[in-house]
């Protein structure tokens, strides 16, 4: 049996023009990144039902919310994490991802920093960088490991067919 759950997400509108919560609602974000929680991990087929906040993060209720009562399955997964480059455009910071089934981390290219990023609803990896480092010190945001969890935008499930 799959697993639900409640996944918050940014309501400030990011430089494409649109918050996080509508381009979920328009199919044009299909993943977020969160901390990896080993005891919580969020696989594929779990279900994340996706929502905003009324006020400030944590402390104000939910709203918006993703259409009532429903969830996407989740698609895929990956850990990813971020370490000090030599200077670039993205503020010295580049990416990794794991690949299990080779028990290593590979250094992510341009295009696919760009693809993560844009998946995650950021217009480039540059601005997905600098959002982060906006919620997280520089050095606790380099410590830790994060998960895409990604969904198909066509496979929403009511709660009624759950």
């Amino acid at each position: 049996m799959s697993s639900k759950f409640n996944i918050p997400l940014t309501c400030e509108v990011h430089t494409n023009g649109k918050t996080k919560i509508q381009a979920v609602k328009d199919g044009d974000c299909r993943q977020t990144i969160r901390p990896f929680k080993p005891d919580n991990p969020k696989e594929e087929g779990d279900l994340v039902h996706l929502h905003g906040w009324a006020g400030k993060p944590y402390r104000s209720k939910w709203e918006p919310r993703m259409p009532e009562g429903g969830y996407w399955p989740i698609k895929s997964t990956f850990k990813l994490s971020f370490y000090e480059h030599m200077p670039t455009e993205h503020g010295g910071i580049g990416m990794r991802y794991e690949v299990p089934s080779k028990e290593k981390w590979i250094i992510a290219r341009d295009w696919l920093r760009d693809t993560v990023a844009t998946a995650d609803w950021f217009a480039t990896y540059q601005e997905m960088i600098k959002w982060f480092l906006k919620y997280y010190e520089r050095e606790e945001f380099l410590d830790t490991t994060y998960k895409a969890i990604v969904w198909d935008p066509d496979t929403f499930v009511s709660g009624d067919e759950i």
